[in-house]
């Protein structure tokens, strides 16, 4: 991404074309301040799974909602990943200590 963010602050591409927001920017914070960014320097942005045109009022608002949805995924994959993985080691516990106890 900072290859792709030079390129755009030497004006040497007129586009950023990715195929899912949520793959690029980390936090809402993060894609709002660089789609901005591509505004302000005359870049349009596009995606291809998703049709988004930030420079609309509406297109805006659904770029920062699905910004937010992917940013707290984002941060509840691992919490929920963590509580699956000490619920599988607890079971596998249970079936060792019954494995032995018989």
């Amino acid at each position: 991404m900072q290859k792709v963010l030079r390129l755009v602050q030497k004006k040497e591409v007129d586009a950023v074309v990715v195929y899912k927001p949520d793959r690029i920017f980390r936090s809402t914070t993060d894609a709002l301040e660089t789609t901005k960014m591509f505004e302000r320097e005359g870049v349009s942005f596009h995606s291809i799974e998703e049709t988004l045109d930030t420079r609309s009022v509406m297109g805006r608002f659904f770029f920062t909602l699905t910004a937010a949805l992917a940013e707290m995924e984002r941060k509840l994959i691992p919490k929920e990943t963590r509580n699956d993985g000490s619920a599988i080691m607890k079971a596998f516990k249970s079936v060792q200590r019954d494995k032995f106890e018989n």
